[in-house]
């Protein structure tokens, strides 16, 4: 995903080390908390428009219904609502290489056979 598409991000450089910053005030797609920082995402199907690459969604920044509707009270349009939701990047389809999927099942017949 490319996280400089959100409104205001750029790279920087601190203390010698390379860096993104993203104001989170100007991204109402980005919710901080005491355990973390998160990007509401939305995950849409969509016709393959490079057959050689295989992709099959694209991922957007998405704004929880509560904030939307608190930007249309303060005034937004809702074009301006959705710029604040701009693609961040494809996905597409994984085709595993070798070795993996064949894995055989194992019974378990009481709580305490569990290895954990």
């Amino acid at each position: 995903m490319n996280l400089l598409k959100l409104k205001g991000a750029r790279k920087i450089i601190a203390k010698e080390q390379k860096g993104i910053f993203i104001p989170v005030e100007e991204n109402p797609s980005i919710f901080v908390g005491d355990k973390g920082a998160y990007l509401s995402i939305r995950v849409v199907e969509k016709e393959s428009d490079f057959e050689d690459r295989h992709y099959t969604h694209f991922v957007s920044a998405s704004i929880p219904k509560k904030k939307r509707d608190e930007l249309e009270a303060a005034g937004y349009s809702k074009e301006e609502i959705y710029a604040l939701t701009p693609i961040l990047g494809n996905l597409e389809t994984y085709e595993p290489q070798g070795g993996g999927g064949n894995y055989e099942e194992e019974e378990v017949k009481e709580a305490e056979d569990l290895p954990f």
